[in-house]
């Protein structure tokens, strides 16, 4: 195994512990199936306010993103990849976790370590 697969290994191991890792339940809502929320493991993230690092004074902002590993989205044969919806008549893709939904921003796929994050916004 090459460097690179023992990274995207190690980073879907991490993403998927649940027990001593990072590892968190989130559900993704396909535009094409919205009703039906896919379940995933990784890693979730949801900073109300962020700090000026040169003022230390808080900036009124709320930072919301997602990771999972790709070969786990892969399997879950989801209509597409989720991202960004710009049209505002269509269905966004949408991320539920801590009883909050979102609606994806921003999709970075990471084909070297097989890892998706998505940029969230609140959406309900």
């Amino acid at each position: 195994m090459g460097l690179r697969e023992q990274a995207a290994s190690d980073a879907k191991n991490i993403l998927n512990d649940t027990v001593g890792g990072a590892g968190w339940t989130f559900y993704i809502y396909d535009p094409t199936a919205p009703t039906v929320p896919v379940p995933f493991i990784g890693f979730t993230n949801d900073i109300a306010f962020l700090l000026d690092p040169d003022t230390d004074d808080y900036v009124g902002s709320r930072q919301i993103s997602v990771a999972v590993s790709l070969t786990d989205i892969e399997a879950a044969n989801l209509s597409a990849l989720p991202d960004a919806v710009a049209d505002e008549s269509q269905k966004p893709w949408v991320v539920e976790f801590d009883y909050n939904k979102f609606k994806v921003a921003k999709s970075s796929p990471d084909r070297t370590l097989q890892v998706l994050v998505l940029d969230l916004e609140v959406y309900q």
